[in-house]
């Protein structure tokens, strides 16, 4: 499965790429995901939690960095995790780079994503891989543009420190929840119909 996403930042491309590949300070910004152990060479083991409905959701497994181009400010990661149920697995390679713009960066990421068991049966039958997907990527860059937002302007390295403590709080808080609930169901909804209606009228 060929996922492609995008999402734009108010700081300069290599500002940009610091920041994404500074894995311990934005981990609180994806949701349900958390770090538990940092390995050499730019790996790490974590955890993703997914809720929908009745279908919960536990991943556990390992992420690493293979590539990481600082002059063409592209990177590569490989992940793999199961669920703790036993429901299947998921296999990703992902490739985000950044493109300069007016004060700003976009990031574009292309995933191959491979799932295994029921959870592949699942997101093939119902087609809510691409729209969960794409809400967390719309949720981290949210939670990206809130810390920045926080206080002055930030180095790349200096993402975590520009943010308010109380807004680090309730990052952290809402990373850790599961991606799920009656908002997300609500903008997963919103998200499908825009998709029919833009079949139907031959919109962008």
């Amino acid at each position: 499965m060929k996922l492609e996403n995008s999402f734009t930042v108010p700081l300069e491309p290599d500002q940009a790429l610091r920041m994404l590949l500074d894995v311990e300070r934005i981990v609180h910004c994806v949701p349900g995901a958390e770090i538990t152990e940092v390995l050499e060479d730019h790996a790490y083991r974590g955890k993703v939690s997914v809720s929908l409905g009745p279908i919960k959701l536990a991943f556990a497994g390992k992420a690493k960095f293979i590539e990481i181009d600082e002059t063409a400010r592209r990177a590569r990661l490989s992940a793999s995790g199961t669920d703790s149920s036993g429901r299947g697995g998921a296999n990703a390679k992902v490739v985000f780079y950044l493109i300069p713009g007016e004060g700003e960066a976009e990031v574009r990421i292309e995933t191959d994503l491979q799932l295994s068991g029921a959870v592949a049966q699942y997101g093939r039958a119902s087609g809510i891989i691409e729209d969960v997907a794409a809400q967390i990527v719309d949720d981290f860059a949210s939670c990206i543009r809130r810390r920045l937002e926080a206080g002055p302007a930030p180095r790349g390295d200096d993402l975590a420190a520009a943010a308010q403590p109380h807004a680090v709080h309730r990052d952290r808080a809402e990373s850790q929840a599961p991606i799920g609930g009656f908002a997300f169901a609500v903008r997963l909804i919103l998200r499908r119909l825009t998709r029919v209606w833009t079949r139907l009228t031959g919109t962008a």
